[in-house]
């Protein structure tokens, strides 16, 4: 009797393991605020209901609206290692399945970059996600918005 309580314990604790935190975005937000500067806010629905944020290039228009229910802020305090952690960020979204979304150049130029990501090939996504570089000020931040976030695109 002991043998089945302790192994239906032990497969409870393996299984809840799994449960907790199953959203890889919320896993690499975990590794990289420990000791950074960072915010996490959870957001009441209304807050951030219906927001809307056109971005436009030469060729592509791209809208951006949604529901934003959780806005997490990570903010490197050296800038070189914030860097390569981003890097590293970057690398992990792109194999979980993101993409990045084109940024008109205006939004950089040669003291700054902008990287927006969404879910690849869906228009909805679970996160949006935006890394921000700043070479003059030399800051390196990453912004998390998690919700209902939908992009549309269209060419011109």
């Amino acid at each position: 009797m002991k043998k089945r309580l302790t192994l239906a314990i032990l497969s409870l604790c393996y299984f809840g393991g799994f449960a907790q935190n199953t959203d890889p975005v919320d896993a690499i937000y975990e590794r990289y605020s420990g000791d950074k500067f960072s915010i996490a806010v959870n957001l009441d629905a209304g807050i951030f209901q219906d927001f809307d944020i056109d971005i436009d290039t030469d060729d592509l228009e791209q809208r951006i609206s949604g529901t934003i229910r959780r806005l997490r802020f990570i903010g490197f305090d050296e800038y070189r290692p914030g860097l390569r952690s981003e890097k590293e960020i970057v690398e992990e979204l792109m194999r979980i399945g993101y993409e990045l979304a084109i940024v008109p150049s205006e939004y950089e130029d040669e003291h700054s970059q902008m990287l927006i990501f969404k879910k690849k090939g869906q228009r909805l996504s679970p996160h949006l996600i935006i890394i921000f570089n700043d070479r003059e000020e030399r800051k390196a931040n990453i912004i998390l918005l998690t919700g209902s976030i939908e992009f549309k695109s269209t060419a011109s």
